[in-house]
């Protein structure tokens, strides 16, 4: 009878010892960082489809992404202002892009400069500058900031998903011209839309 006691405290310290072996192992599953579940290849497509609108100025489209109460803030440079950039609904996009008025954008980097465009001539400046439509590698929440210009995204949008578009520059500007382009996503009822376009590039 002792022994058999023996036997089963030996078997119930092994089984303790490995419950607390599986509970404070580092290489163990449950003990890995978990990466929010996020499809990227989801994200790809959205971001994809809206470089493809852009593109070919099919602003209905364009207009379908974004997000139905607090729309769309469009960045000219990588540092977010809150209180300059313009940040469009659904609607507002539309009329101008209807109507051709002319909208302040906020400021040219350097010379301090009102930027002054109608929506058209703005995403031709300010987002589609570069053929961001060939870009084959895209990233996502990778945050990797290019140029001189502060870059605040992550202090502004703390909780989305980024999707970046990278066109690097040429040996003829001594790769100086390179173009990126962010487009920030938010998870809303379960669907991502889309909350702000941020451009950047060199500045001086």
């Amino acid at each position: 009878m002792n022994k058999w006691n023996a036997i089963k405290k030996w078997m119930m310290a092994c089984m303790v010892a490995s419950v607390v072996w599986m509970g404070c192992g580092e290489d163990t599953p449950a003990n890995l960082p978990q990466n929010p579940v996020v499809s990227s290849a989801t994200l790809y497509d959205m971001g994809d489809e809206i470089i493809s609108a852009l593109k070919k100025s099919d602003w209905e489209k364009f207009a379908a992404y974004f997000h139905p109460t607090e729309g769309v803030r469009f960045s000219p440079y990588a540092y977010v202002n809150t209180v300059t950039d313009v940040c469009l609904t659904r609607d507002e996009f539309l009329n101008f892009a209807k109507s051709g008025n002319v909208i302040v954008w906020g400021e040219f980097d350097g010379t301090g400069d009102t930027i002054r465009y109608n929506l058209n001539d703005y995403v031709k400046r300010f987002v589609m500058d570069k053929p961001y439509d060939t870009v084959t590698e895209r990233t996502l929440n990778n945050y990797v900031h290019h140029g001189s210009s502060l870059d605040n995204l992550r202090e502004i949008y703390p909780d989305v998903e980024v999707v970046e578009y990278y066109v690097p520059g040429t040996e003829e500007y001594a790769q100086m011209d390179w173009g990126q382009l962010k487009l920030v996503f938010k998870m809303d009822a379960n669907k991502f839309y889309l909350i702000a376009v941020i451009h950047n590039v060199w500045t001086t």
